[in-house]
């Protein structure tokens, strides 16, 4: 209080502040109001009404509010903290920061708000500053339980999941009952895949909060891991709610398990939110369902602002002349659609003029014979394994890499931070994210003139590398088993018409399920061969083709098979169907490598445009469909009328070496000249720019 105004402003002041503290919000909003209209720069007044807005969800308008006050009287270190608070919701942090920093400069011993701003360095890239705050904090304070949750946070976000549990149950050693610490523990045991841990704490926690939602929300995701899809599901719409925080995950059991009696309800909260500025919270899962380039920017752009914005480091330096060092950041170097397409790559490229390191960024120790071979075809290998990323990006700043290329993007197993660092002078997104990661940290992306129209760059936060026909590199090497030999050894009737999908499920949509009923409908004796991940998502799938008048006995599902088994299977097949708006992009690769024509639906997205980009590159333009009404049709023609896919199934298995997706030499010319530009232009001091690369002369083909 202070004794600038009248006392009968000041008894109003203290009424309001009664209701205030009693939690009656409305009560006290509207008294504080009562008392403004009479005495308008009652800056307590201003501070208390802005920060019941921000007790009631509403940041922005309470942040307003505590400005105005400011304005008025900025010697309380209170107002620029809780300024600082509603900024942190807002998602302004450099502001908060701001605030944070003018509140200190007041009361420099706060230490409440010392760690509040801790917290919001976080949030804006400064984790180990934030980190080493935390621990001077705790060492006068080792009790301080609030303390214990930020450091907590910190390692999370320095990927040290496993340290953060022992600081969460620090944090909880204090208080036991708070919720919040608990979900962040379950959080960090989720990270590092322990699910039944994670339950068994969402458990005591929703003891304690039966309506806590995103403790549900994460129950349902590990229920999710543990393949227990109908419990999952039950649980991540428990209160049949639907926020910016749990709508990813939800999303993710919906096209996951085939469980899709939200999800346009979902799609639509989505759509709002991104219009609306908000946040998702694992934006990935949204690609699925995407078909609005702008929007999908929009949405990867705050993500990365909110989780993972720039980190402000020590520049690497321009590399010198010599061998340009390339260094291949993945996390999935193992029996994985990332390695079969780059495993040849890595060993075409040129000796003389590049330097390759292979990063290994598998929070898992995974060796199976694919990493043999590609940690056989690399001149480094860098296991991140059991490393936190303070500790991983000195030593990788210290090989002193040229070109750091993020094979993993928003997937799992990524570790986007390291590029938050500027791991390299050059940062490229390639292959494994099929979007632009909407990071100012990355400066290309691999693409091509189908994937990427140039119309369409400005959706693209990187500067775009048009390759001369595709995006997608491929192995030669992959074999092809001699079985299954026929269709009876697979389950299918030796003389159908077979269309197969063989993409992972969360790719599949209603909208497609009604394309594929029509079709099977109008086909006779035509069945559709899928992939079958699940006996609980068969019998969804089941379900859903029984509400569209099509039987059991028209659908097939194969199991998981060896790599050459499962390419041999293709040949089995008439048609592949392809999935909208996630297309198939390795699945679509093995269909042709296989000798299988694939029929596609061509969106506006990066993902629903990689299957067009591999047709073209094998000179199948006409299985391009450009709306669902084409798509449909082609599918029941070609469907009626099998001799046309005979002539295409013939053409590629004469031609598929002569065919520029399969020219795996040229390809990596190709991008071997987009790297040597890139480091060009580094070494001239100019910024990263749009790049078309000519094409080159084909050599002749070698037989593998």
């Amino acid at each position: 209080m202070n004794l600038l105004f009248s006392p009968s402003v000041q008894i109003s002041l203290q009424k309001a502040l009664k209701r205030h503290e009693a939690g009656d919000l409305e009560g006290a909003r509207s008294a504080y109001e009562t008392l403004l209209v009479r005495e308008p720069k009652q800056f307590d007044a201003l501070h208390l009404l802005g920060l019941v807005h921000h007790q009631l969800g509403q940041h922005t308008r309470a942040a307003e509010l505590i400005r105005q006050a400011i304005a008025i009287y900025a010697g309380n270190p209170i107002f620029h903290a809780n300024l600082a608070t509603a900024l942190t919701e807002i998602g302004d942090y450099p502001a908060a920061l701001k605030s944070y920093d003018r509140a200190l400069r007041i009361d420099p011993k706060n230490s409440e708000v010392q760690l509040n701003r801790a917290a919001a360095l976080i949030d804006l890239g400064g984790v180990e500053e934030a980190q080493h705050i935390i621990r001077e904090h705790l060492q006068r304070n080792p009790r301080h339980e609030s303390a214990w949750v930020n450091l907590g946070s910190a390692q999370r976000r320095l990927n040290q999941a496993q340290e953060a549990v022992a600081s969460f149950h620090r944090a909880l050693e204090i208080n036991g009952t708070n919720t919040e610490t608990m979900h962040k523990l379950a959080s960090a045991h989720l990270e590092l895949g322990q699910h039944i841990e994670a339950l068994a704490v969402l458990d005591i926690l929703c003891q304690h909060d039966p309506k806590h939602l995103k403790a549900s929300v994460l129950q349902a995701q590990a229920l999710f891991a543990l393949k227990q899809f109908d419990r999952s599901f039950k649980a991540a719409f428990r209160f049949d709610q639907i926020d910016t925080d749990t709508l990813s995950v939800q999303l993710m059991i919906c096209q996951g398990a085939v469980l899709w009696d939200q999800r346009s309800a979902l799609c639509s909260a989505l759509s709002e939110g991104c219009r609306a500025g908000e946040t998702i919270s694992i934006p990935f899962h949204a690609l699925a369902v995407q078909t609005d380039p702008q929007e999908q920017l929009q949405l990867l752009q705050r993500w990365i602002q909110r989780h993972r914005p720039e980190i402000k480091a020590a520049q690497p330096k321009p590399p010198a002349s010599g061998k340009i060092k390339l260094a291949y950041v993945s996390g999935d170097f193992k029996q994985h659609p990332v390695a079969y397409l780059t495993a040849e790559l890595f060993e075409l490229h040129d000796r003389s003029r590049f330097e390759v390191i292979g990063v290994d960024i598998n929070s898992k120790k995974e060796v199976d014979p694919m990493t043999e071979r590609i940690m056989g075809s690399v001149d480094h290998w860098f296991s991140a394994h059991g490393l936190s990323d303070p500790e991983v990006y000195p030593r990788l700043q210290a090989l002193g890499i040229d070109i750091a290329i993020d094979l993993a993007g928003l997937t799992d197993h990524n570790r986007i931070n390291l590029f938050a660092h500027r791991i390299a002078p050059v940062q490229v997104n390639y292959l494994g994210f099929p979007a632009t990661l909407g990071a100012p940290y990355i400066d290309y992306i691999i693409g091509d003139q189908t994937v990427i129209p140039q119309e369409s760059a400005r959706f693209y936060a990187e500067q775009v590398v048009y390759m001369p026909d595709t995006f997608q590199p491929n192995d030669r090497k992959r074999p092809i088993a001699d079985t299954p030999a026929n269709r009876a050894e697979v389950g299918l009737p030796a003389q159908a018409m077979v269309y197969c999908c063989f993409c992972n499920n969360h790719k599949f949509t209603p909208q497609m399920f009604d394309a594929w009923a029509a079709i099977l409908r109008a086909v006779p004796s035509s069945v559709l061969w899928l992939l079958a991940n699940h006996p609980f998502i068969e019998g969804r799938i089941l379900m859903e083709m029984n509400k569209r008048q099509i039987g059991a006995e028209r659908l097939v599902f194969g199991g998981r098979l060896a790599p050459a088994q499962y390419l041999a299977r293709y040949r089995l097949a008439d048609l592949f169907l392809d999935t909208y708006p996630f297309n198939a992009g390795t699945t679509a690769s093995d269909a042709l490598w296989a000798g299988l024509p694939v029929l596609t639906l061509c969106g506006a997205t990066f993902a629903s445009r990689m299957a067009a980009s591999l047709l073209k590159a094998v000179g199948l333009p006409q299985c391009i469909a450009h709306s669902h009404e084409q798509y449909q049709a082609q599918a029941i023609e070609w469907g009626l009328n099998r001799s046309k896919l005979v002539e295409l199934k013939q053409y590629l298995s004469t031609q598929r070496l002569t065919l520029p997706l399969f020219d795996t030499p040229r390809y990596v010319r190709h991008l071997e000249q987009a790297y040597c530009v890139m480091v060009e232009r580094l070494r001239r001091g100019e910024k990263p720019s749009p790049l078309h690369i000519a094409p080159m002369p084909s050599d002749t083909p070698i037989p593998v």
